[in-house]
């Protein structure tokens, strides 16, 4: 027969989020929230994939989880906690703040591994590493002299 471990001392309840020399700790979410994430990002999935269509999401019943700025905002503030309070009193754009919360959807859907993949692959080592090639050349038009 299999024995487990004590799953309280082997599951990941926290993740730690470096950012500009600050490490940030955002606690795992309630049950409901993490269930409204994981419909989500299967929405979301699916729409991507071509499998949810514009004329299919009227008819699919897992779009009634789509959120308006409000819900959004509190889906936000339910999966950063008051890490969210703390990333905007220290002055992070919303970029970075939209990136740790895509980051905490995807641990929490996907798992640690899934979420340090993304951390990575979407943080540019320099400012213009995310740019297409070619969209930092410098304009060669003459400004316009009157």
């Amino acid at each position: 027969m299999a024995t487990f471990a004590a799953l309280d001392e082997t599951l990941d309840e926290v993740i730690h989020l470096p950012i500009k020399g600050k490490t940030y700790r955002i606690q795992s979410p309630s049950a409901r929230t993490g269930l409204m994430v994981t419909r989500l990002m299967g929405i979301g999935m699916d729409a991507n994939s071509g499998k949810l269509t514009a004329d299919a999401v009227a008819n699919d019943p897992r779009t009634k989880a789509v959120l308006d700025d409000a819900e959004e905002r509190e889906l936000m503030v339910s999966l950063l906690g008051p890490t969210l309070d703390e990333m905007i009193a220290d002055g992070l754009p919303w970029s970075m703040i939209q990136h740790v919360n895509q980051t905490v959807m995807i641990w929490c859907v996907y798992g640690m591994d899934s979420a340090a993949a993304f951390w990575g692959r979407h943080l540019p080592t320099r400012p213009r590493d995310h740019l297409p090639k070619g969209s930092g050349k410098k304009s060669t038009r003459k400004a316009r002299q009157g």
